[in-house]
């Protein structure tokens, strides 16, 4: 009957648990990041369990260590960005665990067009010049970095 069956694995929990505890896993973070292209870095850590070897290896997009299409990762998680953004430009870095390939965890990373910041050309007139300009491309460089998290009075602060 029903009820027997599960009085007789009622026991068998603790062992179960036992069992699950007992297997090695690996989480990454962050989960989610967003780089530019040319050269960006990203640090990711990945955190191993249950195991005395916590060694992983890296792969981005399947490729151990990564390409100069797909970006890099060091042994120790640093993501580079590649000179370009991929197609598409979502790429995902993984963490494998070097003593139970079957076991990993990975993160995705969209990546954006690298901001190209282009001086104007020196002015003939009798304000600043190049110098005028290279103000005016460095502020709007920083306007584009601005992190998006922040709040409208924070932002309002920045603002020219």
């Amino acid at each position: 009957t029903a009820p027997a069956t599960a009085a007789a694995f009622a026991g068998a929990r603790p062992c179960l648990a036992a069992v699950q505890a007992a297997i090695p896993d690996v989480s990454v973070s962050p989960a989610n990041a967003s780089v530019a292209a040319a050269g960006v870095t990203q640090v990711f850590t990945a955190t191993v369990t249950n195991t005395t070897n916590t060694s992983v290896n890296w792969q981005v997009k399947g490729i151990a260590g990564g390409d100069a299409t797909v970006g890099t990762i060091s042994t120790t998680g640093v993501y580079t960005s590649p000179a370009a953004a991929p197609t598409p430009a979502t790429v995902t870095v993984t963490a494998v665990l070097a003593s139970d390939t079957t076991r990993s965890a990975s993160a995705q990373v969209i990546i954006t067009a690298a901001v190209v910041v282009t001086p104007p050309a020196p002015s003939s007139g009798g304000g600043g010049g190049v110098l005028d300009g290279w103000l005016l491309c460095l502020l709007a460089a920083l306007a584009l970095l601005r992190p998006r998290s922040r709040s409208n009075a924070a932002r309002g602060a920045l603002r020219p």
